[in-house]
């Protein structure tokens, strides 16, 4: 059996659903604000999500009538029996037109649960009849099946065809990042760096999809280059409609992401051949920053044998989860035991055996492991630094398993970051070393 075969069911999921990554896609963009179109109890964890993630977004007013349960984020039409059973329309109408007043965004994005779409009510006509300025956009977010990336790539594929101009004129050296989401565990800081990095290099960032973007600089997004994936498992799919669509190429769906040194030159460098620039001295400084303050760091603490070979264990979305493993064996020298891909994209079976290739250990690798799953190899494998969310903290102490533990996944329920902290790129480097060397060699 294909190591990466899809499983056709789950027990006690640990991941997100389609429904948490159409809402995420739409709640990313600054000006723009998403509404569940379906029962009340459809929202409550998505609200959660959302407001941990990015609380910066467009919150409803303290008064509002929309602040079920006192959130402010991701109202909800809550949907009673009556109105499913008769037509769902004239509350959709009623919620949209109280956060076209409260809210006042450029863009809503309608996401249709399970039941709305089963009904096959008519949303794109109720939304019509509106009249209103702001822009609305229905989307199915509530499919049975899918996680967080396919609800993401529905959302954004609405947005390219609805919302991106089609006659633009073409910028130089500048990029789209493809893959972004506020459903990713630290994205604001990892954003944050890339953007310094493309910064330095002379690239121009014309959008983010979706994250961190604007209305008006999505519409803008078929003037770039170049487009750059910056998680296959989000962007792959997107970046080939755009290319489809508007001829834009893309890169970075292929390649591990921009963990560690070696993965973030070569990022660079990739980036530096698709816009003929140079980047080496970009590359040299980076690298003569991070070295001096981690190497005599990691001499110190391999010289008494406290971090070298010590086993981990991985759970983040698919091409984090890989990159960041391969960053740890190949520069810290720990010893990877487990890897656990919450998500998988188009080239997760090819960047699998790439780590597993480079790899001097054989790990134990789980697709969208279920918490059983989970805890079951976690007893297993044994081992003493636990990278993930707190699911997984949760599951390896009830299953007796004492380990180091690092967050680097939704959720993380103990832990705030307010500094610059972010996982990827030369900065990301420092970061991940500092959160493992204080688990385990101080914790």
């Amino acid at each position: 059996m294909n190591q990466l075969e899809e499983k056709k069911s789950l027990i006690n999921p640990i991941h997100l659903d389609a429904l948490s990554g159409a809402v995420c896609a739409i709640e990313g963009i600054r000006d723009a604000v998403a509404v569940i179109n379906g029962a009340s109890g459809c929202k409550y964890g998505i609200s959660v999500l959302v407001d941990l993630q990015d609380p910066d977004g467009l919150e409803l007013p303290a008064g509002s009538s929309l602040r079920l349960g006192g959130q402010g984020r991701v109202p909800c039409t809550e949907l009673t029996q009556d109105e499913i059973i008769f037509g769902t329309n004239d509350k959709l109408r009623h919620t949209l037109k109280t956060m076209v007043d409260e809210y006042q965004p450029r863009l809503i994005g309608v996401i249709n649960t399970c039941v709305v779409m089963a009904i096959g009510d008519d949303t794109a006509g109720a939304i019509r009849q509106l009249n209103s300025d702001c822009k609305i956009l229905p989307i199915e977010g509530g499919r049975i099946t899918g996680d967080v990336t396919e609800g993401f790539q529905r959302a954004v594929l609405q947005l390219v065809d609805n919302v991106m101009s089609q006659e633009v004129e073409l910028i130089e050296r500048s990029v789209n990042l493809i893959g972004p989401c506020i459903s990713q565990y630290n994205w604001n800081n990892d954003l944050g760096e890339l953007r310094r990095l493309l910064d330095q290099a002379g690239v121009r960032i014309i959008s983010t999809l979706t994250a961190g973007s604007y209305l008006q600089q999505l519409k803008n997004a078929p003037q770039a280059a170049l487009n750059v994936v910056t998680h296959d498992d989000y962007g792959t799919p997107i970046a080939q409609y755009l290319k489809a669509k508007f001829g834009t190429p893309f890169i970075g769906s292929d390649t591990l992401l921009p963990y560690g040194m070696r993965e973030t030159t070569s990022w660079l460098r990739l980036l530096a051949a698709q816009l003929d620039l140079d980047v080496e001295k970009i590359v040299h400084g980076e690298t003569e920053v991070v070295e001096q303050r981690l190497i005599p760091q990691l001499k110190r603490l391999t010289t008494r044998h406290r971090l070298r070979g010590i086993p981990f264990a991985i759970f983040a979305e698919g091409p984090v989860c890989l990159s960041i493993a391969s960053f740890l064996e190949e520069y810290l020298g720990l010893e990877p035991v487990l890897l656990g891909l919450k998500t998988v994209g188009q080239n997760t079976n090819a960047l699998l055996d790439t780590v597993l290739t480079q790899s001097n250990y054989t790990p134990q690798v789980l697709l969208k492991p279920d918490g059983f799953e989970t805890q079951e190899v976690l007893k297993a494998t044994e081992p003493q630094l636990l990278l993930g969310s707190s699911l997984e903290k949760f599951l390896a102490y009830d299953a007796g398993v004492s380990s180091a533990f690092v967050g680097i996944s939704y959720p993380v329920a103990d832990e705030i970051m307010l500094t610059e902290r972010p996982f990827v790129g030369y900065k990301g480097v420092l970061t991940i070393a500092e959160k493992i060397i204080n688990a385990v060699c101080l914790g």
